[in-house]
């Protein structure tokens, strides 16, 4: 399972890499390399922030609608609590209630999570697929020479004789 959620990361780096180097000197390499990384840094920063805060909005949206499915009317909650005070009758009458009341709440807070989960999930691959084509549109870097020639020219330039 790890290794499908990591094989889109060559797809990541690999382009912004390439955007960050184009059309600079070999002696700005270090400036750039740690500025690439400041900058993945912070935006993972930024958003894992984000992610968390849209997260837990959804949870508690969840929460709240799931919560108000939960009343005395309601024949499918009614039917799961004597369900779960039955389950629960060893421990006394009373304490049985509560003990159903704790597990029906414990089952909403798991499905509102699993839901805010579903939601983040949906965003996030709707941001990817508007993202992907942008790497379409990426200028390609200009080709270099082959390093073999300039090593070449060096050495015959080296090699020349100088006429005095």
């Amino acid at each position: 399972m790890r290794v499908y959620q990591t094989a889109g990361l060559a797809f990541i780096f690999l382009p912004s890499n390439t955007l960050a180097y184009v059309g600079v000197p070999r002696e700005k390499n270090n400036q750039i390399s740690s500025m690439n990384s400041f900058v993945r840094n912070l935006g993972g920063s930024i958003g894992i922030a984000t992610i968390i805060t849209i997260l837990t909005r959804q949870a508690q949206k969840h929460t709240s609608y799931l919560t108000a499915q939960t009343y005395a009317g309601n024949p499918a909650f009614e039917n799961l609590r004597r369900g779960l005070t039955n389950l629960n009758s060893g421990s006394g009458p009373g304490l049985a209630t509560k003990q159903a009341y704790a597990q029906i709440s414990g089952l909403i807070q798991r499905q509102a999570v699993t839901l805010a989960y579903t939601d983040v999930l949906y965003g996030l691959t709707i941001v990817v697929v508007i993202l992907v084509p942008l790497v379409m549109i990426m200028k390609r870097p200009p080709k270099a020479a082959p390093l073999v020639a300039k090593t070449q020219a060096t050495e015959i330039k080296e090699e020349a004789p100088t006429l005095h």
